[in-house]
Formats: C-alpha cells, structure tokens, sequence
C-alpha cells in the first residue's frame, strides 16, 4: 500500500490486481522443487502480506477481486501428485487451479464430498477428498485434457467464475470451458434462492447446456464447452454484467489465415450471443463475430462499464503471415451499447 510499488522478489508471470486506489496484491508464480503444495503453512514464500507463490513452474496466473478485500487467483501447472488413488480423472497433465485470499491466509474452494468419497463414520470418517481447487485435479480435472489460460473474475455475492482454454486429448480441437463456484443456477430456479451462496451450497459446476454436455466428458464429441464449434477456440476473458452473469471474450480461428473474436454470454441456461452476429456471420459475407474482419485478430479483453456498455479490444494483424514479429498490427475497440443490438467502433466522447 501506499504511493510506492515494491518488488515481491523474483519469480515467473507476476499478475497484479489492484483492489482499491492505495492497496495492490501480487500473485508470484515460482519454478518450485514439487515439496511444496501451494498451502499457506507448508510454503515458506506464502507469507500473511498478501503475496501466494505457487510451486510446481505454475504460469499464466490470473487475479481478480471481491468482496469484503478477497483475493482470488487461478493459475496453470501440471497435476500434483496425490496420495489418492486415481479415479480416472486425476493424471500427469496441465490444469487449472484455485485459491482465495480472505484476508488473513489463501484457502481452497472445494466440492462438498461425494457419498462415495466417505469411509467410515464418527471419529473414524474419512474424507478421499478427490476435487480440490489447488490440489489434484484442480477445477478442471478432467483426465488428459490440456488446459491453458484461465481468466477469472468475482460476482457482488462472492460467486467466482473461471473461463480457460481446453484441448481435446483425441483430436487436439480447442474449446472454451467456464466454471463457477458458487450456486448451480437450476439449483437457484428450483428452489427459489436468494442472496449470497452459504458454505453448504457452494461448488464448482460447469456453465454448459445440458444439450452440449461436459467437455471431453465423452471422448469421441469433439466439441463443447461455452465455445462449442468446430474451430479452434482460445485465449478468453471473462467479465460480469450487472446481474452477476458471465460474458467470455475468445479468439476463434476457423482457418490460418482468419481469426476472429467472439464473444457469448450466460443467460442462465445457455450460452447465447450477445448483440447481432457476436459469434456467427449473420450476413454471410465470410468474416464472423465482433471483429468480422479476414485480417488476424488476437488477444481479445473486456470489460462491462458502470452504464451497462461492453466493450471488447483486440489486436489486429493485417498480415497474418508475420504477424507474431511484423510491426503491420492495431489495436482494435468496438462497443455494444446498452438497450443496442449491433456492435459498433467505439469513439471517444
């Protein structure tokens, strides 16, 4: 805090989230020796001043706050090894994981236990405890599905959400996934819920139609996830509406020479577009989506204004042949007004 930013030391793909105008929090992603499973009192670099380091080369840390000064972080690094026997959906592969800070120490956000995952009763219960935010599996866990580029984001009532990149294990194809931990929204509709999540309710549930199904949950469908087509689909950023609802921004590239930006949001029992053709080529014209363009467009961002506008940016590439190293490349901003269905430029003032 204060008018002076210090180093938090060295280490690999530092985010900082700034949570007010005078206090900052840096998660610190650290090549470490495996001994170390990212718990508060088992990590000597995890100290009570806000900075968590994760072991095991964890990368592509994302930050996000909430509520009451929380700090959650998710971040990328291959599945820790576990005491528990396999389940079939715990392995040697890359996911995501997850912790929050609550003030005073960084906790894992779990699943309530399965029936089959106690043994015994009384004193003498066990707990197998296979899904763990920041152990595992993580909050992918999903088996031999690589996983890459989380983006995480906060809701008013503590629900958080994660958006990441998903790659098939059979066919390599990439899809957006988005999780949440916090209330199922069927569970919400059923029962009348309201207000903020209460311990017992909380769990991580995949934000997918009961139509689309799981990703890679069956291993011959190909596609699924939030993005569900046939082109790759990668790099997303999440961020909230008004009402707490997730809207994903993601690059989407249906040959080599053409990516495009879509965007999709929640509505509570689908993945649906948000404004006039955000992920599809309502005029048939060839280019798709929010960029709508043949040139390359890549790393998408986003963000909701306080009236309600969403506003997406991206880089644009002209030449999509050199467009890692050419300097033939733009920043491109487009906005979707409220109570507006058509994507526009966006123009200051």
């Amino acid at each position: 805090s204060g008018s002076e930013l210090q180093d938090f030391g060295p280490g690999q793909g530092k985010h900082l989230s700034a949570l007010n105008h005078t206090d900052f929090y840096c998660a610190e992603a650290g090549a470490g020796n495996g001994a170390c499973d990212g718990r508060k009192n088992d990590c000597p670099d995890i100290d009570g001043n806000g900075t968590l380091t994760v072991g095991l080369a964890a990368s592509q840390i994302s930050a996000a706050s909430g509520p009451d000064g929380t700090i959650v972080v998710a971040w990328v690094a291959d599945a820790t090894p576990t005491s528990i026997p396999a389940d079939g959906r715990i392995g040697p592969d890359s996911e995501i994981y997850v912790k929050m800070w609550t003030g005073s120490e960084w906790v894992e956000l779990d699943n309530p236990p399965l029936p089959s995952e106690i043994i015994g009763s009384g004193a003498s219960e066990v707990i197998l405890d296979l899904e763990n935010s920041a152990r595992g599996g993580g909050v992918s866990n999903d088996g031999a599905v690589i996983n890459e580029h989380p983006s995480v984001a906060v809701s008013a009532s503590g629900e958080i959400f994660v958006s990441y990149t998903a790659v098939h294990p059979n066919s390599g194809q990439r899809e957006i996934v988005v999780k949440k931990y916090g209330y199922d929204y069927s569970d919400r509709e059923q029962n009348n819920l309201t207000g903020p999540a209460q311990p017992n309710d909380l769990k991580w549930v995949e934000l997918v139609s009961s139509e689309v199904g799981e990703f890679a949950s069956d291993p011959y469908q190909q596609t699924g996830g939030a993005s569900n087509d046939e082109s790759n689909s990668y790099d997303s950023s999440l961020v909230l509406d008004s009402e707490g609802f997730p809207i994903i921004v993601w690059t989407n590239a249906s040959w080599e020479g053409n990516a495009e930006i879509f965007v999709k949001h929640w509505d509570g029992n689908d993945w649906a577009e948000l404004g006039t053709g955000s992920a599809s080529d309502p005029d048939g014209d060839g280019n798709y989506g929010v960029s709508s363009n043949a040139t390359q467009s890549l790393q998408p961002d986003i963000a909701v204004a306080s009236d309600g506008d969403v506003i997406v940016t991206w880089a644009d590439w002209a030449n999509w042949e050199r467009y890692d190293d050419s300097g033939h490349a733009g920043i491109f901003v487009k906005v979707l007004r409220t109570n507006s269905s058509a994507w526009e430029a966006y123009a200051p003032g």
